[in-house]
């Protein structure tokens, strides 16, 4: 039985997972078995969910529910870290909103190869693994510009960070 957790703990986002799909279905969602899915959901568990399926299982939710608890947990941490408003803020929005397009155009384009009235119907043809391959491309570059506008609205919080230190010390000093 899940204990209710803080919500500001990465594991807050993997119980709501488990409470939108249950552990079964998002562990077949990325491949994995349904107790790593409670793993990651525990404070206890060193086993942490990499990021793929973090987009993945965020993906599968918002299709099925509605939501993307991974998307909203990001979006807490970078409230609590910075002002909203700020540039490198918007950008990270922005490029999780990509990931999530890019995504949808992945999902798409499997429902498509995979439907019988497709170009191979029930075969994948060559053309259309190109597709497959092309569209899962696009995802894993967006999950790159995610990494780069983590990096870039961490870096901008620690700076504003050590510049309201230095002044506060400067002020007592």
């Amino acid at each position: 039985m899940l204990q209710p957790r803080d919500p500001d703990k990465l594991e807050s986002a993997v119980e709501e997972v488990i409470a939108l799909l249950g552990a079964k279905e998002a562990a077949h969602v990325i491949g994995k078995s349904p107790s790593l899915i409670y793993d990651a959901a525990s404070e206890n568990s060193a086993f942490m969910l990499m990021e793929e399926d973090r987009f993945a299982l965020d993906a599968a939710c918002f299709e099925r529910r509605g939501v993307a608890p991974f998307h909203r947990w990001w979006g807490r941490q970078l409230a609590k870290h910075a002002d909203g408003s700020s540039r490198e803020c918007e950008d990270l929005m922005d490029a999780l909103l990509d990931v999530s397009s890019a995504q949808g155009r992945l999902a798409d384009t499997v429902r498509h190869v995979r439907h019988p009235e497709s170009d191979g119907g029930h075969m994948i043809t060559p053309r259309e693994a190109i597709r497959v391959k092309a569209a899962n491309k696009r995802l894993r570059d967006e999950c790159d510009d995610v990494d780069r506008a983590v990096d870039a609205a961490l870096d901008a919080v620690q700076l504003v960070h050590n510049f309201e230190g230095r002044r506060a010390r400067e002020r007592t000093g």
